[in-house]
């Protein structure tokens, strides 16, 4: 299997699991916010509007509905989809801003970033991240300047390198 395959099938196969649930409970609306200078308005139920299925297992599915002002959207979800919901989970608001995504947990946020795969606690750099990914095979899609340039390199990551680079107050190590 190829990894350009691949790349679409994680996703894909993350929005099935995450879908599948969605279709089973409907969303949750939250109790009615507190009154004061900050509250959000009253919470929206938005339901579910498409669902494609494929034959390889694969679905999507997709809530869509109409929201005023600042309002809150609560959908429910077993802890354990929590890792493909990240990974398949869009967010669309044509005419306005998303202002935050939020999972509650019964567990503390330190214990759920160590569960996943890369190790996420005491928020990592770009570089950090990729050091723990090493040995992992990945495929960068490039914006093409040339005609002879190509459009995708495939490999591995080997590691990263530190440069040291001048700076105000002297050199300063870079990844």
């Amino acid at each position: 299997m190829s990894w350009r395959k691949l790349l679409w099938i994680v996703p894909a196969v993350g929005a099935l699991a995450a879908g599948g649930f969605f279709l089973s409970k409907p969303a949750k609306t939250a109790p009615p916010p507190q009154d004061g200078p900050n509250a959000a308005a009253a919470a929206t139920n938005l339901p579910i509007k498409n669902v494609v299925l494929f034959s390889s297992g694969v679905g999507y599915f997709q809530r869509k509905g109409e929201v005023d002002g600042n309002v809150r959207v609560d959908l429910t979800f077993q802890v354990r989809d929590i890792n493909d919901l990240i990974k398949s989970m869009v967010i669309q608001d044509e005419k306005g801003v998303v202002s935050a995504v939020s999972y509650d947990s019964l567990d503390p946020v330190e214990r759920t970033l160590k569960s996943y795969a890369v190790n996420l606690t005491n928020n990592p750099t770009f570089g950090a991240i990729l050091t723990q990914m090493r040995g992992e095979k990945v495929e960068v899609v490039l914006q093409t300047t040339a005609v002879n340039q190509p459009g995708t390199v495939q490999g591995a990551i080997m590691g990263i390198e530190k440069q040291r680079q001048p700076g105000k107050d002297g050199p300063t190590e870079t990844e």
